[in-house]
């Protein structure tokens, strides 16, 4: 699980016990929604955020320091030359994608990104993108591909990330994403869990 800290003034709910003079709150949000799930709601199949946030019993203070576990997922991308981790969040296109790992793959490069077809059809989703951050992992659903731009694209305008059309945003690569640089045209590729 990975972990980090931020503040929030929205009022902690869900259940609470007590803790050595401390109250612990367990609010369970949807990754993908970002919004809470109430306790008779039936959960998604995947996890969900955990906010645990410690307050002192009495009238808690306006801006809570909250401790969120996101449940999402790992991923490795190997090829011939070197591989890669990138961590996935919790969105429909990842729920697919995972059902297919492990995927065996053929590498194709257009400028600096690498991309290369999958056996998963996901439609297209809110808060799809075609200009990106170097590193980010994306889903061409009009090639059914996952896309990994580590640089400008052909159809790029200056520095920027440009894909080729709007893809569905799943998540980043782990350190360096200019790794991919090492991926030529042709070289098989195998994505799974890390």
């Amino acid at each position: 699980m990975n972990a980090f800290t931020f503040t929030s003034n929205y009022l902690p709910w869900r259940s609470a016990q007590r803790i050595g003079g401390y109250v612990t709150v367990v609010t369970r949000y949807s990754v993908a929604r970002k919004t809470p799930t109430g306790p008779t709601k039936r959960p998604p199949t995947r996890p969900l955020v955990n906010v645990y946030t410690p307050f002192s019993v009495g009238s808690p203070s306006p801006d809570l320091q909250h401790i969120v576990e996101f449940g999402v997922m790992q991923i490795r991308i190997s090829w011939p030359a070197g591989h890669l981790t990138a961590t996935l969040e919790d969105t429909a296109t990842t729920t697919a994608l995972e059902a297919a790992l492990p995927l065996a793959s053929t590498a194709r490069t257009w400028g600096e990104e690498v991309y290369f077809a999958t056996p998963v059809s996901p439609a297209l989703e809110a808060g799809a993108q075609q200009v990106v951050e170097p590193g980010t992992v994306a889903f061409w659903t009009d090639g059914d591909a996952l896309a990994l731009p580590y640089g400008p694209t052909p159809i790029s305008r200056g520095d920027e990330s440009r894909l080729a059309s709007p893809c569905n945003i799943l998540g980043r690569v782990d350190g360096d994403p200019r790794r991919l640089a090492t991926v030529h045209d042709g070289d098989p590729i195998r994505v799974e869990r890390a």
